[in-house]
């Protein structure tokens, strides 16, 4: 954000101070977003000075001479037709450049657009702290020792209705052969 900004105020100002522009100052126009972009080659020229970047029919070039090029390429063209184009990629360029270096010494972290990253937080989900409790697993042994009991009481309670009949069990006894049943639902369903 901040070398599209340095390109537009460079371009204003080249406009209507340098003599050269006074018969183009009313017909400009201050368009596009080619000095950030600028801004981001450069800054991250700073950043990775020596990345090497493979280039079509220039094969490896380090990002450091690629950014170069880019503003000796505007340097020269600000005689063409797009003069104030090419200067605010000059401002760009340098904001670019700038950033990165108050940014490699720690300062600034967000230079002032920390309200940017506060309007795109709105949209993140929210972090909920969730406690997590640790349980021991049963052994095998343990498994198959509770379930065999479980079994023991259940065919003891079924041998009851099979002498006396559903009616001669207790309360109890029927919450527990229903809670087995439909444990045992479960089981065999997965």
């Amino acid at each position: 954000m901040w070398g599209g900004i340095a390109g537009g105020v460079i371009y204003l100002i080249a406009y209507n101070t340098l003599p050269v522009f006074t018969e183009m100052r009313y017909d400009s126009a201050l368009i596009g977003a080619s000095a950030s972009i600028m801004a981001i080659v450069f800054a991250t020229a700073v950043y990775a000075p020596n990345y090497t970047v493979y280039l079509v029919f220039f094969g490896p070039v380090k990002l450091k001479y690629i950014a170069l090029g880019y503003v000796i390429i505007d340097i020269l063209s600000i005689a063409g037709t797009n003069a104030g184009g090419h200067i605010a990629h000059i401002g760009g360029a340098a904001a670019g450049y700038l950033i990165a270096q108050i940014m490699k010494q720690g300062k600034g972290s967000n230079l002032g657009f920390g309200w940017v990253e506060n309007i795109f937080n709105i949209f993140s989900p929210r972090k909920t702290k969730m406690k997590i409790v640790h349980k021991r697993p049963l052994t095998d042994f343990e498994y198959n020792q509770i379930k065999a009991e479980n079994h023991k009481h259940i065919d003891k309670i079924l041998d009851k209705i099979n002498k006396s009949g559903y009616a001669s069990l207790t309360k109890e006894e029927r919450e527990e052969l229903f809670k087995m049943s439909n444990t045992n639902k479960g089981e065999n369903n997965s």
